[in-house]
């Protein structure tokens, strides 16, 4: 196989591979909750976050 078409071939597949990888990712959101405190989550609505004791 020449080197050029090896090259080709290389990009091709990080390429899709890329968009694949994006594809799949998923929306993180943030939060703050009423005493401040900052939270992550996958979820789009911010959850009722239940306070815990430290």
């Amino acid at each position: 196989m020449n080197k050029s078409l090896l090259k080709i071939i290389s990009a091709a597949t990080i390429s899709i591979m890329a968009c694949m990888s994006y594809a799949y990712a998923d929306s993180v959101y943030k939060w703050v909750d009423e005493d401040g405190i900052t939270h992550y989550g996958d979820d789009k609505k911010s959850p009722k976050v239940k306070k815990q004791k430290h």
